[in-house]
């Protein structure tokens, strides 16, 4: 789990289920998105809302509400799943 302080998050992602979660400390809401793909890891960008997911063999920018922006940095022949 990643911890984001400027929104007040705790966010995980669920592997094997291809789902990115957020549970939102002050609302007490938690959200499940559905990811195409199993994640490897994630990582917090500077761009509020928006993650780095490590996902099938590309590293791709996402967000719950935009989905995947842009294109992805492929690497090929890598797993990415090493956080």
């Amino acid at each position: 789990p990643i911890w984001d302080d400027r929104r007040s998050l705790l966010l995980w992602v669920d592997c094997p289920g291809k789902k990115f979660w957020q549970y939102d400390v002050t609302t007490k809401e938690c959200s499940c998105y559905e990811l195409p793909e199993e994640p490897g890891s994630f990582a917090l960008t500077k761009e509020e809302g928006v993650y780095l997911l490590a996902i099938g063999n590309a590293f791709r920018r996402w967000s719950p509400v935009e989905g995947f922006i842009g294109e992805p940095i492929r690497v090929p022949e890598a797993a990415l799943n090493d956080g």
